[in-house]
């Protein structure tokens, strides 16, 4: 089943000037809330991949842009962001090589069941 994996990298932004107003352009995505609370147990990562198990909705915003975890009910509020340094699709095998539980599962299987039931896997 193809995911659709996109990477977040920590960079600093660069400096411009502060004689107008710059306008940035993100995305909020509703997240899961067991993908979030085992990501945040774990040691701090450079990268994370926010998958999609339907595998349709690619990101398409650009290269830097914010990338903003919105929790699901009942916790609806904003768990954390993220910088995008690309988004493509990909099988589950290459996005477990490329990010273990940075795919925010403990497992290969657990991450298998979590793309196929929605996300919703134990």
């Amino acid at each position: 089943m193809p995911v659709c994996a996109t990477r977040g990298v920590a960079k600093k932004a660069a400096e411009r000037p502060h004689s107008r107003a710059h306008s940035m352009i993100g995305y909020i995505a509703n997240t899961d809330q067991a993908w979030f609370e085992f990501l945040r147990r774990q040691p701090a990562q450079e990268e994370v991949n926010f998958w999609n198990p339907s595998g349709r909705n690619l990101f398409r915003g650009k290269v830097g842009s914010p990338f903003i975890f919105r929790l699901k009910a009942p916790v609806n509020m904003i768990g954390g962001f993220g910088l995008v340094s690309w988004a493509d699709r990909m099988p589950e095998w290459l996005a477990w090589e490329c990010f273990g539980q940075g795919n925010g599962a403990p497992t290969v299987d657990a991450y298998g069941a979590r793309t196929r039931h929605g996300g919703h896997g134990n």
